[in-house]
């Protein structure tokens, strides 16, 4: 019982470190010259926004 209680507290430390993978891969394919995404539709322009706007500080480094 302790041990499902313990992982449902570490379940907001995986979804971070999920996104933060994901837009790692991002910033890697926008640095070969590919933009990935390209390859999503975004119904949220917003999400949009925030993404390529992380994606350029990556690329201003």
């Amino acid at each position: 019982m302790k041990l499902t209680n313990h992982l449902k507290s570490k379940i907001p430390v995986i979804i971070l470190l999920l996104l933060s993978c994901a837009s790692l891969l991002v910033m890697s394919e926008k640095s070969r010259g590919k933009d990935l995404m390209s390859s999503f539709t975004m119904s949220d322009d917003y999400a949009y926004q925030a993404i390529s706007a992380y994606g350029n500080i990556g690329k201003n480094n």
